[in-house]
């Protein structure tokens, strides 16, 4: 196999194929986990993402793909035809065509058909759309628009949202937020800041999402505290590297 068939397997669903450098990428970005196993195209083994060679190092993720000496190719053979030689002894039948998970499907751009056993992959679910919201004492009495980007991601740190929005403040300018999640079911997302900081507004952010759509609302919970009151978004699915093409970062 080559260097360009990469596979990453997760809560019982298999993801790809990917890049090295995609790999490498998502591995930095904190997005393949300790519980994920990478289908290493060197060898044909499914392995432990700290058992890669050059993923992992002193000085992070590898920017290149480490390759394995000679007696570790051999020893990684040994061990897959004496694994599968057992089992074929024991069963009384011929060796097996090993087949991974079927037919190996590409990651999905949008969530599952079925939100209640989706399984979030490495880069997320992402989306583009229109954000409106409401300011206190503002003498146009008008809600103020603009476009928006929100991706649902999960890392070491927990599934998180960042939402991008675009304000005209006298001249157009991109704000962002970051919330990490509280509540999760389905395809129902409620996210919260989690801050202390006083002179701050906390903010509450519950979003939808279908296979091809999202929605929701952002929700000022400290109203003692700064300008904003209330909005509301809607938005339609696309890449993850679409959003990391157009969203501000």
């Amino acid at each position: 196999m080559s260097q360009g068939t990469w596979q990453l397997a997760r809560g019982g669903q298999t993801y790809g194929p990917y890049t090295w450098e995609q790999i490498v990428e998502h591995a930095r970005g904190g997005r393949i986990g300790r519980g994920d196993k990478l289908l290493d195209p060197r060898t044909g083994v499914w392995a432990k993402p700290s058992q890669v060679p050059g993923l992992f190092g002193p000085g992070g993720a590898a920017t290149a793909p480490a390759g394995l000496s000679a007696a570790a190719m051999t020893a990684a053979g040994i061990v897959v035809v004496l694994a599968v030689v057992l089992v074929s002894i024991i069963t009384l039948r011929p060796p097996p065509i090993v087949v991974v998970n079927g037919t190996v499907p590409a990651f999905p751009t949008t969530p599952s058909a079925n939100p209640e056993t989706a399984v979030m992959g490495p880069e997320g679910f992402a989306f583009k759309g229109t954000y409106r919201w409401e300011e206190k004492n503002d003498p146009t009495n008008n809600w103020e628009e603009g476009p928006c980007y929100l991706w649902i991601y999960t890392n070491e740190s927990g599934t998180w949202v960042s939402f991008h929005f675009q304000v005209d403040v006298g001249y157009l300018r991109w704000e962002d937020r970051d919330l990490p999640l509280k509540t999760h079911t389905g395809s129902h997302y409620v996210f919260e800041s989690d801050h202390t900081l006083t002179l701050v507004d906390k903010r509450k952010m519950v979003v939808d999402i279908t296979d091809t759509a999202m929605s929701g609302t952002v929700t000022n919970i400290t109203p003692q505290i700064g300008s904003f009151v209330g909005g509301s978004f809607t938005g339609v699915a696309i890449s993850y590297e679409q959003h990391q093409a157009e969203a501000p970062s």
